[in-house]
């Protein structure tokens, strides 16, 4: 991202090495960065761009400030810790191994 820069993303439950998600199963996913650039507009999907997980996360009523500690505004130089529950999408393509 040009906004901030992950630190560390952590998936759980996650016994298996890779994590296994299953479709229709709620999961955690908790998200600590450092913010790159002050970020001031409500903010209601993530990317991700390392090609491997979900390319995007949508977050519903209330966006991401509902979830985030320290809460927004996102402020430049500031670490963040993001916590969210979705609910894994029945559409969601499975991948294997070899394709992560």
């Amino acid at each position: 991202s040009r906004d901030v820069s992950v630190i560390a993303v952590r998936i759980l439950p996650c016994d298996t090495e890779p994590c296994v998600l299953v479709r229709g199963k709620t999961v955690r996913v908790e998200l600590e960065f450092l913010a790159l650039n002050h970020v001031g507009a409500e903010i209601s999907e993530i990317r991700g761009s390392s090609g491997h997980g979900i390319p995007v996360l949508r977050f519903p009523e209330g966006g991401i400030c509902a979830r985030l500690t320290p809460s927004c505004p996102i402020e430049k130089k500031k670490f963040y810790r993001l916590c969210y529950s979705p609910k894994v999408n029945e559409n969601t393509r499975p991948v294997s191994r070899g394709q992560a």
